[in-house]
């Protein structure tokens, strides 16, 4: 008797779980047939460790993406990067950003250019920079470009040397960093005045600047024309005078340029630009759908 209610039970038990991956069935299909955001979620709710449940997630993933294609903006594709930072198009997604701010960088006027303010908050302070794109067009577009892709925020301040100029914009911390390419010079007739903003480069090569930039706290005659100078300081001098003016290493044969204590940039945004990506035009890019693949099989 024990054993056939024990027979029974098992098979009772298999026909539920074959109605309940008969019902499981359906609703994929059904969720496949309206490949949208919404009944992928809604199969997920009802089967969270079904058996589809990576495939609906994928093509959550993949309509969340194209809808960030299809918008053509940054903040779109920032908003996938939110609910999926590590989603199978995280990279495309990142690149597609930083496409979208350089073809914007690209197409900026002189004018555009020349009413942009740079505001640049560190820990110590905040202070404003003008831009010089009739001497230092590429420069100035560079610089911009970097400002919306986030690239300077969390970097240190360094060097400062001894109350003469105050630089910053290094990743590697070591005099060497930079975004992972260089700019040609735009070496012009604006002097190392106080307050005047230029880009750092190797010694050796005017053509290796990329990211470093340095303000000058007082006149530096001795490094006219050896320096791209693409701005100048219009608010917050008294700042980078504190910067300029902070304790240094030195003990023990350490960089004598080293804050002791650490500086580093909270901020550094752009105020006077409109960012309209309606004209702006860049091949963005468009990875394969997975989801409808694996669906094809």
């Amino acid at each position: 008797m024990r054993q056939r209610y024990a027979i029974i039970t098992v098979l009772a038990l298999a026909l539920v779980m074959l109605c309940l991956a008969g019902c499981e069935r359906k609703e994929w299909e059904k969720t496949r047939r309206k490949k949208t955001v919404e009944g992928y979620q809604e199969y997920l709710q009802k089967y969270p460790q079904g058996e589809h449940a990576q495939r609906a997630w994928a093509g959550i993933d993949h309509l969340s993406f194209m809808d960030a294609y299809k918008q053509k903006t940054p903040e779109a594709y920032r908003r996938y990067l939110q609910d999926f930072p590590r989603g199978k198009k995280a990279d495309k997604a990142r690149a597609n950003i930083k496409k979208l701010y350089r073809a914007k960088a690209d197409q900026l006027t002189a004018g555009e250019m020349a009413a942009a303010r740079v505001i640049v908050g560190t820990s110590l302070g905040s202070f404003t920079l003008s831009l010089d794109p009739v001497r230092a067009p590429a420069t100035c577009r560079n610089l911009l470009y970097l400002a919306w892709i986030h690239f300077y925020i969390g970097l240190t301040v360094s060097p400062v040397i001894d109350g003469k100029i105050v630089q910053m914009g290094d990743p590697l911390g070591n005099g060497f960093g930079g975004p992972g390419y260089m700019i040609t010079a735009e070496i012009n007739e604006n002097k190392q005045t106080r307050g005047a903003v230029s880009m750092w480069r190797l010694p050796v090569d005017p053509d290796t600047a990329g990211s470093q930039f340095f303000i000058c706290l007082r006149d530096l005659p001795e490094m006219d024309g050896s320096y791209t100078v693409f701005g100048r300081v219009q608010s917050g001098m008294d700042v980078l005078d504190r910067i300029g003016n902070v304790e240094t290493t030195g003990a023990k044969g350490s960089p004598a340029w080293k804050p002791l204590e650490t500086i580093y940039i909270k901020k550094l945004e752009v105020s006077g630009i409109e960012l309209n990506w309606d004209r702006v035009q860049v091949n963005q890019e468009e990875p394969e759908n997975e989801e409808s693949r694996e669906d094809e099989k």
